[in-house]
């Protein structure tokens, strides 16, 4: 699973499926939260599990062919709409 900072982005891209974002505060504060999450994926194996699956889920999301495939479907979508003008 994703463990990161909900920051710059990446917390768009992470869902509580595939990972756990760290609020961005102060520093004493993430690195305890880095900790905390670090420890419980250590210790709850069947939610380490659960995170590993959905994050090999997401990842689908992000390949390149998926994207191709979505942008392909987005200029064919505009080029139908302008042709009905």
């Amino acid at each position: 699973p994703v463990v990161c900072l909900d920051h710059q982005g990446v917390g768009d891209i992470i869902t509580p499926e595939c990972g756990i974002k760290i609020p961005v505060t102060t520093p004493k504060k993430v690195i305890a939260g880095l900790k905390e999450t670090i420890v419980s994926l250590a210790t709850q194996e069947g939610y380490l599990q659960s995170l590993s699956q959905g994050a090999l889920k997401r990842a689908q999301n992000y390949l390149w062919s998926a994207n191709g495939a979505r942008m392909a479907s987005i200029y064919l979508a505009a080029m139908a709409t302008g042709q009905n003008r």
